[in-house]
């Protein structure tokens, strides 16, 4: 296993495979106030990315993938269709 520094282990101590964010979708103002696209660039993606918009909630659920992000620390190159 590479050495991933402080994140070793973290996976297999805490059973954690994903983080997940609500991201906030505020329709009521004009343009609708959409933190999606903060977590899109940190590499979060929709839990549905056919949710329509405006949802039925204000928010929209994203999750990040722990094991890639494992593996871009560790220096790693993920399989091309897991890339954030």
């Amino acid at each position: 296993m590479a050495n991933t520094g402080k994140f070793d282990g973290v996976v297999p101590i805490i059973g954690a495979k994903f983080i997940t964010v609500d991201a906030l979708y505020d329709s009521e103002v004009d343009p609708p106030y959409d933190t999606s696209g903060f977590y899109s660039k940190l590499g979060f993606e929709f839990a549905d990315p056919t949710e329509p918009l405006p949802p039925a909630n204000p928010y929209r659920t994203m999750y990040l993938d722990l094991k890639l992000l494992m593996q871009v620390l560790a220096g790693e190159e993920p399989d091309e269709e897991q890339l954030f």
